[in-house]
């Protein structure tokens, strides 16, 4: 209970360990870009803090109640794996990545000592 969601759930929990959260609540506002006082450095700070309290305010409301206090701008989604192979398909484009930069780094390892035995001022 006083943990947050991202302290229990969280990408290895979901596609590691197979243990995804039993359901996902957000809750969201929009800002008109004109309210938000961008060039006021202080300002901001302010403005800013006072989110930060009002979401601390939200979160004490949906831990002792269960729910955001206004249904408007709040959404529950269970999240799941869609298969077993959506994990794989996440790991093949790292595992790509990586190896490109391996074999790029070999290559360019290789053909500087190449040019260092051949160019001999």
């Amino acid at each position: 209970r006083d943990q947050d969601g991202q302290d229990l759930y969280n990408l290895k929990t979901l596609y590691v360990q197979g243990r995804p959260a039993p359901f996902t609540h957000a809750h969201w506002r929009r800002f008109p870009v004109n309210k938000i006082p961008l060039r006021d450095a202080e300002a901001f700070d302010r403005w800013l803090l006072e989110r930060w309290a009002e979401k601390a305010e939200l979160l004490e409301h949906f831990r002792a109640d269960g729910g955001f206090p206004d249904a408007q701008g709040s959404i529950t989604s269970g999240v799941e794996l869609r298969s077993p192979f959506e994990m794989l398909q996440i790991f093949t484009g790292v595992l790509a990545v990586t190896a490109g930069w391996l074999m790029t780094r070999y290559l360019l390892g290789s053909g500087l000592t190449l040019v260092g035995v051949l160019y001999k001022p």
